[in-house]
């Protein structure tokens, strides 16, 4: 009953934590005494929340007003299933330098079905780009359909731990580390070191590792060779590291499915990481393409 008070300024401590418009929505037995809901939902809404659900709404009703969001943002939401699980979330501890650490709950987002995976991967054709993380179970059998389905797999190893040892990296298109899991993979945080012994192994296998204010190289296997590449960091004050990972990779292999050189596809994604880092939160300081490419030229 004390939701009311214990959800007001809810909006504007998002605003300065870097959430700007995220939604926000708000259900259950939120207010004291019998109310009319039609003043409740008033008076959230004058809060800033997007949605206020009454009391014993239901959990279908709550699920299609998320999809609907989902939907809003640019999210395909066809194979989106509802679990039996709690929703995975994480808790993100921030250094006053900007450092991270993060600690997951995996929940539903380790709940997936084998049937569901394959009627996902039967959606895509031979030289889509299926991007993965070690967040949700079977993971060696996505990396094996994506490789039998001429997929290019790409596997960025977090968090590391030893579920990764059931992966064949000799199926993977791509492998994007940064310093901390290229030594846990390759027991060397040195790019050079690090690129000649998973070579050694998995000689179809690309690398990208990234060094954090040290930039990042990357070594693309191609016919007739290797290209090899270091790109250097763009310089700034960061505020807040989280999902600057996520931000290089999605930069980066949208750059390579553009049909961007690798120089380019390496300069684009540095652009993006080091402007998400002078924002706090993990989704919201992604930048969007055409700031990036404003930033870049």
């Amino acid at each position: 009953g004390q939701g009311e008070l214990d959800c007001r300024g809810m909006r504007e401590k998002c605003d300065e934590a870097g959430l700007k418009g995220i939604p926000l929505l708000v259900g259950g037995n939120i207010v004291i005494g019998k109310q009319t809901f039609e003043d409740v939902e008033k008076r959230f809404r004058e809060m800033g929340f997007d949605r206020a659900f009454p009391p014993n709404t239901p959990p279908e009703t709550t699920i299609e007003a998320l999809r609907e969001l989902l939907r809003e943002n640019g999210v395909n939401t066809e194979l989106l299933l509802p679990t039996g699980q709690p929703q995975g979330s994480a808790v993100i501890q921030v250094t006053s330098q900007g450092e991270n650490c993060i600690l997951l709950y995996g929940g539903s987002n380790q709940a997936l079905e084998e049937g569901q995976i394959q009627e996902a991967l039967g959606r895509f054709q031979a030289g889509d780009c299926l991007v993965l993380q070690n967040e949700v179970n079977h993971l060696p059998l996505l990396v094996e359909e994506g490789a039998r389905r001429g997929l290019l797999v790409v596997l960025n190893p977090s968090p590391y731990d030893e579920r990764l040892a059931k992966v064949d990296f000799g199926q993977l298109s791509w492998l994007l580390v940064n310093e901390v899991e290229a030594e846990q993979i390759a027991g060397s945080q040195d790019p050079d070191t690090v690129w000649k012994r998973l070579h050694s192994q998995y000689p179809g296998l690309s690398l990208v590792v990234t060094l954090g204010g040290q930039g990042s190289a990357a070594f693309r296997v191609q016919e007739g060779g290797v290209e090899a590449l270091r790109q250097a960091a763009v310089p700034v004050r960061p505020v807040d590291t989280t999902a600057a990972g996520d931000t290089f990779t999605g930069y980066f292999i949208a750059g390579l499915a553009q049909g961007l050189a690798l120089k380019d596809a390496m300069a684009r994604a540095s652009q993006a990481a080091a402007i998400s880092v002078t924002r706090p939160g993990a989704a919201g300081s992604i930048p969007r393409q055409d700031e990036v490419e404003r930033a870049v030229l």
